[in-house]
Formats: structure tokens, sequence, C-alpha cells
């Protein structure tokens, strides 16, 4: 709100969250070839598989499966989701 007139303030679009702030790396030995492991770690859907604490994940509406698709997904750690 302005606070000289009371009015709301313009709507600002929503900012695009930097993906780099949730980026982090783990290394592993996977004994397939990488279009095998690609196939099976790109299917956000089975994130599940490979994490403890996804619980689901889903591409957004009409976003994907293609390279850059948002989607959403839900964690449960220690009770918290």
């Amino acid at each position: 709100m302005s606070s000289t007139t009371g009015e709301h303030a313009p709507h600002t679009a929503r900012e695009t969250p930097d993906p780099l702030a949730y980026a982090f790396t783990r290394r592993a030995w996977v004994d397939a070839p990488p279009a095998r492991v690609y196939e099976l770690v790109a299917d956000v859907s089975a994130i599940s598989r490979w994490s403890p604490h996804a619980t689901r994940a889903a591409y957004d509406h009409s976003a994907g499966p293609r390279p850059g698709a948002w989607f959403s997904g839900r964690n449960r750690k220690d009770g918290k989701q």
C-alpha cells in the first residue's frame, strides 16, 4: 500500500527464482550406459526412487517432459511437508 494515498501498489510480475540457489552436487559411479541413466533420472515422477524425502513430483500443466520444463513436488522430512 502507498503510505500517502492508501491505494494498493501496482502488481508486479512474479519473479523467477534463481535455480542456482537450489543447486547441489552428488557424485556416484553408475555401471550403466549414459542413455539408460538419463532415462531413469530424467523422469521427475519417479523422484521418490532417488530421494527418501521426496513424496511426489509431476510436471506443471503443459510443461513437459522436455529440457527446461518446470515441475512441482512435495518433500517430507522430520514431520514437515
